[in-house]
């Protein structure tokens, strides 16, 4: 007995033949996991398919539809809608598509059906069903996150800081990205944004090209720094930053996220130090804690739980607001506020001796 396969009926529908046959044991898939997502209907196989992190295990004609559906859904992420009620469709395969899908399909259940028109039909079918449940669920961003969740970078500008620390006078680079797909292993895959310029010249493409760049736009609306990179035409190249053109854009993160473009940054920022006045009290041990043990205390700045040396402190005070890198990692400084409380506790101290 032959194992369950997704096949073409002479229709030029999609069927599943399931089979009372155990999945192949070698699988890293579990052919029981794929014949309950294809119970539920060919079109939540298929999503669910694209769901898999990769084509690994899949059989041949497996990995084709899945591959099928990946292309599919990087269309459809192309497609950003202010009315989820209303999505547009997704366009038509091309002829270039069309002669792609054909010479790379394998052997399978209903090949010889296979043409330019049961594939077309196959695509504007799943965008049918799609299109059903982006309305019904409130949105594109709705169903990506309760179906494909990896896939809602797809399609989206994204915004990289990262640490270059082999130049000490830029030791920031930065570069703008979009992802169009997933890779087949199902990674995010980024390309330089320039190359979207490439990618959607031409009239035929000039909506997609609109669509993605959308976010950035009203990013500018409220940001000088991506507004004079848009204008000077550096946000399209690799850009090497010092630690206050990192800080300025640090800064700003939350907005560009608030206007739909994706950031990534550094660990560290999520969970970045900042020197702050450390205050010991009652360093000297005592039986009782009467106003002696009070008023001993012992006054340090420190990053973390690691204290700085005086001469740390005053090589900090002297730097400028943003990013400072002390004892091998960047810490955001504001000398007023650590001034101030440095002041506040020095002045407790003199009164107390």
């Amino acid at each position: 007995m032959t194992q369950p396969e997704l096949g073409v009926l002479p229709t030029g529908h999609l069927h599943w033949f399931s089979t009372d046959q155990d999945g192949d044991a070698n699988h890293e898939i579990d052919q029981a996991t794929i014949d309950a997502m294809f119970a539920r209907g060919i079109a939540e196989g298929l999503i669910g398919l694209a769901a898999k992190e990769n084509a690994t295990g899949l059989s041949p004609t497996l990995g084709y539809w899945r591959a099928f559906t990946c292309r599919y859904l990087a269309a459809r992420c192309r497609i950003r809608q202010a009315d989820p009620a209303h999505p547009h469709p997704v366009a038509a395969l091309n002829e270039q598509q069309i002669g792609a899908l054909l010479d790379g399909a394998p052997p399978m259940r209903g090949a010889e059906y296979l043409s330019p028109l049961v594939l077309n039909g196959i695509w504007s079918w799943l965008d049918d069903w799609v299109g059903i449940q982006i309305r019904s669920q409130g949105g594109l961003g709705a169903f990506l996150e309760a179906n494909l969740p990896r896939w809602h970078q797809i399609g989206r500008v994204c915004f990289h800081l990262a640490e270059n620390r082999l130049d000490a006078d830029y030791p920031f680079a930065f570069m703008a990205t979009y992802a169009p797909e997933l890779s087949s292993q199902g990674r995010i895959r980024h390309q330089p944004l320039a190359k979207a310029l490439q990618e959607y010249a031409g009239a035929r493409n000039k909506q997609a090209l609109i669509r993605l760049l959308s976010p950035v736009q009203r990013v500018c609306e409220s940001s000088a720094l991506i507004r004079e990179l848009v204008e000077s035409g550096d946000l399209y190249h690799p850009l090497a930053w010092t630690p206050a053109e990192a800080y300025r854009f640090l800064k700003e993160t939350p907005t560009y996220e608030q206007c739909g473009v994706i950031v990534r940054l550094p660990n560290w920022w999520k969970t970045r130090t900042r020197p702050r006045v450390n205050i010991t009290i009652g360093s000297i041990k005592q039986e009782r804690l009467g106003a002696d043990a009070l008023l001993d205390f012992d006054l340090k700045i420190a990053l973390g739980d690691t204290a700085l040396t005086e001469r740390e402190l005053q090589a900090l005070l002297k730097e400028q607001d943003g990013l400072v890198f002390v004892k091998g990692q960047w810490v955001e400084v504001d000398r007023e506020k650590l001034t101030e409380a440095l002041a506040h506790w020095e002045k407790v101290e003199a009164e107390t001796t």
